[in-house]
């Protein structure tokens, strides 16, 4: 009798795999583009990245444009990965008045994305600001 497929098992060592198998890529085939289906998985799961209080506190910017990107490696330095990677994203974080306890960023993520109870909201503020000014001063 065949033994059985345990697929949780087969979930963690993929999973582990994929993680393993991180490079820094240095040369890409500008001619060469990434297929949508996989960078929407990468988009998926850069949303569903694990945050602190679920605020997710950054910006995913995708840059296309190939005069922005050869102006960037104009200026900021770097290699041809700025002009020959199929896509470039660049993570920016929140800015302090983004991440205040009662912006209408932080109202938004609670309410609308979390479905957090509004009636709870004034408390949960008081609890992301302890929080903001405990960790980032």
């Amino acid at each position: 009798m065949d033994e059985e497929f345990d697929v949780q098992a087969h979930v963690r060592e993929s999973a582990l795999k994929a993680f393993q198998f991180r490079r820094a890529i240095k040369v890409f085939d500008p001619g060469r583009d990434i297929p949508a289906a996989d960078l929407d998985v990468i988009w998926e799961a850069a949303r569903l990245s694990p945050t602190s209080n679920g605020l997710e506190p950054f910006n995913l910017i995708v840059l296309r444009d190939e005069r922005v990107r050869a102006r960037l490696k104009e200026e900021g330095g770097g290699g041809a990965q700025w002009v020959d990677a199929p896509v470039v994203v660049v993570i920016t974080s929140k800015t302090g008045a983004q991440l205040h306890a009662d912006s209408s960023y932080l109202r938004h993520m609670k309410l609308d994305v979390q479905g957090f109870p509004a009636e709870q909201l004034a408390q949960r503020q008081q609890s992301i600001a302890a929080f903001l000014r405990d960790k980032h001063g």
